[in-house]
């Protein structure tokens, strides 16, 4: 089949950092060096959506932060998720789990995505260009639901105290210039980012080890996220067990529960007030630390 080189004025070939492609009978193209790009009106976005561990400041008083495997629960129940630009509001998806344009994974570092965008009437070469050259290079979560505690966490020379949170359901990731967790980060990864800033050179090999790691396993990113990493913090280990004797505690106090099963949560909360936990993560790792576990 016959080939042209066709030079790219507009857009596309701006976002490809002024690059020559070569078309091809099929609309498949390559970029010189041949990088795969799908075709013109169609582009890959990577990055961490959330950041295990991160200590950010929500609104003036309140520090927050994820713990590692946070979502794991969230890729056992299959939730949906979708992909936005610039806001939390309700707005077009730009990519969605629901459809396969969008794959989310846990590794240690936090939640990464790989999305298919489609450029189009949604989501323009303006805002490929916003998210390229300019600020649009971070992502922010909206949680539907969350279980957290509470505990001291270092910032600087000082401890704060900060919301933990444990378990956590989200419904969209949106792309901003303003994130609440400053670790976070995304990058179009259909074109080189040789020249990018180091934040994103440097997290991109991190995705890539983080992906390559959960598809070596052979298993799904949920069940990878929730096995026993010994090297993680005492919390990690602490934090799904936490959870779920706070979600049966509920049922019980709301009378769902019946038989063996409330002598099993009694014992619970009896020793969460003794160890003096109630959403704090403190005492309950201290004595975890001496061996009550």
């Amino acid at each position: 089949m016959a080939r042209r080189l066709v030079l790219v004025e507009a857009e596309p070939a701006a976002m490809l950092g002024d690059v020559c492609a070569v078309e091809r009978g099929d609309g498949e193209t390559r970029e010189a060096g041949e990088r795969k790009v799908s075709n013109f009106n169609r582009i890959t976005i990577r990055g961490y959506a959330a950041v295990f561990n991160d200590l950010a400041l929500i609104g003036d008083a309140e520090w927050e932060t994820i713990l590692r495997g946070a979502f794991a629960r969230m890729f056992v129940e299959d939730k949906p998720v979708r992909l936005q630009f610039d806001t939390h509001d309700a707005a077009p998806a730009m990519a969605s789990t629901r459809d396969g344009t969008l794959h989310l994974f846990e590794d240690e570092h936090g939640l990464g995505f790989e999305a298919d965008v489609k450029v189009g009437a949604n989501f323009g070469w303006s805002e490929v260009r916003r998210m390229v050259h300019g600020g649009h290079q971070a992502c922010s979560v909206n949680f539907v639901k969350t279980i957290a505690g509470r505990a001291r966490r270092p910032i600087g020379r000082s401890m704060v105290r900060a919301r933990v949170i444990m378990q956590a359901t989200i419904d969209h990731v949106a792309i901003v210039d303003a994130p609440t967790y400053r670790s976070t980060c995304c990058w179009r990864a259909d074109a080189s980012v040789d020249r990018a800033q180091y934040k994103i050179h440097e997290n991109a090999k991190r995705w890539a080890r983080g992906r390559e790691i959960a598809a070596s396993h052979q298993a799904s990113p949920a069940t990878i996220a929730a096995r026993t990493d010994r090297r993680a913090p005492l919390e990690f280990h602490l934090a799904p067990r936490q959870a779920r004797y706070a979600a049966l505690r509920q049922k019980w106090a709301r009378g769902a529960l019946v038989g063996k099963m409330n002598g099993q949560i009694m014992a619970h909360a009896a020793f969460s007030k003794a160890g003096g936990f109630d959403g704090d993560f403190d005492n309950l790792l201290n004595e975890a630390a001496r061996g009550i576990r």
